[in-house]
């Protein structure tokens, strides 16, 4: 007997090694605060906030195809623009996979046990200037919205 069917998070028909700019959101396992803590409107990351950080400007040289734009390491997410610049590098799903791998993996070295991630990942795609700039906008407040956010641990 099947399970539930998954609703899907991806556009339906979108190739998404399409060059364009990417809005991408990961979120840790259980939305646990494993990277940091949030201090007057400051983002203050612990050791696997500090890799997390690290893997995610990693991104960009591995291949030339990659290009990061403005993210954001929160305690219990990330947020990040991704820009690809040829349909023949790696696709977005590729590079989420890659990311979220290093860093369960540079995680397991620390000590930590079990998925830092949650399954999938949100996206959306900008589609021009104006939508770009606004990522990058909301990107850059997070921090300072994070007492305010429902989905912050403690707010529940």
């Amino acid at each position: 007997m099947e399970g539930p069917r998954r609703k899907p998070i991806r556009l339906v028909g979108w190739d998404y090694a399409t060059p364009g700019h990417y809005f991408v959101t990961l979120v840790t396992q259980a939305r646990c605060e494993l990277f940091g803590k949030v201090h007057d409107g400051e983002v203050a990351l612990g050791e696997v906030g500090r890799l997390a950080e690290a893997e995610w400007i990693r991104l960009s040289r591995d291949a030339s195809t990659i290009a990061l734009d403005a993210f954001v390491v929160m305690p219990n997410h990330l947020h990040g623009i991704v820009g690809l610049s040829d349909d023949v590098g790696p696709s977005l799903s590729e590079i989420v996979r890659i990311y979220k791998s290093r860093v369960t993996r540079r995680a397991q070295t620390l000590g930590f046990e079990g998925n830092v991630w949650q399954r999938g990942f949100h996206d959306r795609i900008l589609r021009d200037q104006a939508g770009l700039e606004a990522a990058r906008r909301y990107i850059a407040a997070n921090p300072s919205r994070w007492a305010h956010d429902p989905e912050a641990p403690r707010a529940r």
